[in-house]
């Protein structure tokens, strides 16, 4: 076998894969999701393979500056302690225990929730811009900070698979893509862990939750959203018994929506859901 043809072959392949790589940054160059100014092509031709796991030390910081401006960075308003035990929002002088006031007075059916930023104004437009106007290449940046902040405390959860919060096929439709899904499908790339899109399915069209109260928050969701049979006894075979799930969602504001997530699989027979969220409402900052 003539290995030195081999040898040739593949460095022409990396050659037109790189020169591939290099017309698309230059025709579709990745945006500061806070500026909107063009991330240096020298950053973005460099950067870390995400799909291959979660980077380390130097390449890790490689990987933001990929995403992220650095000045811009360290405008996103991160969630930082102390925080609710239970979902993880962020709590302020004045509230009392280790609760936030809406976890005190009601029972969740999650263990615990993480989220990553405060839903300001800043973190508003990115998310927006996720949902709304079609920017998904955002949802790296996203996937990168929840993996980096979080990937610790998601391995020692012992989790084994991560849901995404499912929007109704009318909405998946129009919009084209589900933006829980995609971070659900970018944190399990970095942090190896599966993803499964199929458990649990919205079967109700509910009114988008930032139109609505807090009191009328619940009641949109009721009936919405329903495990599907075939799925779970798959996970159940392979798992066994004590399964425990992540599910994944963008912005956390009243809890209602990863409760009856979170008791759909429970019902099913899941034995433990946590939650991790890219933003989370507060007393200050609330969806609106």
């Amino acid at each position: 076998m003539n290995r030195s043809h081999l040898y040739r072959t593949d460095s022409i392949k990396k050659a037109v894969k790189t020169a591939g790589s290099i017309a698309v940054e230059l025709l579709f160059p990745q945006k500061c999701p806070v500026c909107g100014d063009a991330i240096p092509i020298e950053n973005r031709l460099y950067k870390s393979d995400l799909s291959r796991g979660l980077p380390e030390g130097g390449s890790l910081m490689a990987a933001y500056d990929a995403l992220i401006c650095r000045d811009c960075r360290k405008e996103l308003a991160l969630i930082r302690d102390p925080v609710c035990e239970k979902c993880g929002k962020q709590l302020y002088t004045g509230e009392e225990g280790r609760l936030c006031h809406d976890c005190r007075e009601k029972i969740r059916s999650f263990s615990s929730c993480r989220c990553m930023l405060i839903y300001d104004e800043l973190t508003r437009d990115i998310i927006s811009a996720v949902k709304y106007n079609s920017k998904r290449e955002y949802i790296d940046l996203l996937s990168l900070m929840a993996a980096d902040r979080y990937g610790s405390w998601i391995k020692e959860l012992g989790i084994d698979l991560i849901i995404p919060v499912p929007v109704h096929a009318k909405r998946l439709k129009k919009r084209g893509y589900n933006q829980a899904e995609l971070m659900a499908l970018g944190i399990g790339r970095l942090l190896n862990i599966p993803v499964e899109t199929k458990a649990v399915i919205r079967i109700k069209h509910t009114l988008p939750q930032k139109e609505l109260d807090r009191d009328s928050r619940l009641k949109n969701l009721q009936n919405a959203f329903q495990t599907v049979p075939d799925t779970i006894k798959k996970i159940k075979s392979y798992y066994g018994d004590a399964v425990s799930v992540l599910v994944a969602d963008d912005i956390y504001t009243t809890g209602a929506t990863l409760d009856l997530v979170s008791l759909s699989l429970i019902r099913a027979g899941i034995s433990r859901v946590y939650g991790l969220c890219m933003a989370a409402g507060t007393d200050i900052f609330t969806v609106d």
